[in-house]
């Protein structure tokens, strides 16, 4: 996994490395894939995401999920319930970087926790799912 030259923004709209032009061809596909890789704690050979000091295989696929479900004013999840930044954030001390609280929350709950949200949120809801073009994200019927 290369690392990622956008510094904000969705993944989705910046795929700036092959692995995020590879879940975007993937499609609808991509998402229990994501999922699967979301208790991965595997080291990527140098930090994905700009001002990260390091990066697990699992945080990849967190960023790249939650990205996938934010619409294009990237302020609203979604998919209803959705771990997403602000909960996190919400549960971190002030001032902390997205690194920061990430790992913080993941200390909290352990990345088990995120990952059967999101089993629990796809077998529910896979029927539902659909990719919006205009909004560029996946969307629940």
């Amino acid at each position: 996994m290369q690392p990622s030259i956008a510094a904000k923004g969705r993944m989705q709209d910046v795929p700036d490395t092959k692995a995020a032009q590879r879940i975007l061809k993937m499609g609808k596909r991509a998402i229990p894939a994501l999922i699967s890789c979301l208790t991965d704690e595997r080291m990527t050979k140098y930090p994905v995401f700009q001002y990260w000091t390091e990066t697990a295989v699992g945080d990849v696929a967190f960023v790249f999920l939650t990205d996938l479900f934010t619409d294009s004013t990237w302020r609203h999840s979604t998919l209803t319930g959705m771990p997403a930044w602000a909960t996190i954030q919400s549960e971190s001390p002030a001032g902390a970087s997205a690194e920061q609280a990430w790992q913080s929350f993941v200390a909290k709950h352990g990345r088990k926790y995120v990952q059967d949200w999101w089993t629990s949120a796809w077998r529910e809801n896979k029927t539902l799912i659909y990719w919006d073009e205009s909004e560029r994200c996946f969307k629940v019927k």
